[in-house]
């Protein structure tokens, strides 16, 4: 009778542990809870211990992943599409414009990025009239973005905002260069923001609509003279590393 009594309370044991949640945080701890509540930044949870009226809470940024009771299980960011696919490649175009003078020259643009965590990346891009005649001009940027969208959201739509350091290179006005020696090709060294919204599916298109913005240089005289940017769309691929989700 002893036997079938210790068996009968480690069937009963079992079988609540199994009917709880089980929360792994990312130290290792396992936690068997009753989850209450979870929003965006932290999760509530009740226990069967001696406090089972106590509710407790614990941040989601130390959460791993949420097994409930029913079988479903939540991986957190790692389910994020920026967590997913960290590494982006992409191409596009261009509408350049001075202060209000929108100008429709072809640019091409490339760039290859990098996200560290789903709210921040890396970034190299290279823009380009694909053309030696004036007033061509050719761009390199390095630089990094901030993307808004929760760290814990499954949505792909993301706004974000950068500043980049960029190296403009464009072509010098032929008069210019006859009549008072100046070189042929022009340097500049800009500080780019560039602002946004992005899109990137559950297979890892992406694509994004932005504006970039550049403060401009009086070559004469070095004081502020302009702002110019360019309209710029870009479509995409992003690709799954070896590294595990956030």
């Amino acid at each position: 009778m002893k036997q079938i009594s210790i068996f009968f309370l480690f069937f009963l044991y079992f079988f609540s542990i199994h009917a709880q949640d089980t929360i792994n945080l990312k130290n290792k701890k396992v936690i068997h809870a009753y989850i209450t509540e979870k929003s965006d930044t932290k999760i509530k949870y009740k226990t069967d211990s001696i406090h089972a009226d106590t509710t407790y809470s614990t941040k989601l940024s130390k959460v791993k992943t949420i097994h409930y009771q029913n079988g479903e299980v939540d991986l957190l960011s790692s389910q994020n599409p920026r967590s997913l696919f960290p590494l982006g490649i992409n191409v596009g175009g261009d509408f350049f414009f001075i202060n209000t003078s929108l100008f429709t020259y072809p640019i091409f643009n490339g760039s290859i990025d990098y996200l560290f965590t789903p709210n921040i990346s890396a970034e190299a891009n290279y823009r380009s009239m694909l053309t030696d005649f004036y007033p061509a001009f050719s761009l390199f940027s390095i630089g990094g973005k901030y993307w808004f969208a929760n760290k814990y959201s499954k949505n792909g739509f993301s706004p974000f905002v950068g500043l980049f350091f960029t190296q403009w290179r464009s072509k010098n006005d032929e008069e210019r260069v006859l009549d008072f020696h100046e070189p042929v090709w022009l340097n500049k060294y800009l500080p780019e923001v560039p602002i946004g919204i992005s899109y990137i599916n559950k297979s890892g298109f992406q694509s994004s609509l932005q504006l970039n913005c550049f403060l401009g240089y009086n070559n004469k005289n070095d004081e502020l003279q302009k702002v110019t940017g360019f309209i710029e769309f870009r479509v995409g691929w992003r690709f799954k590393t070896s590294k595990k989700g956030y």
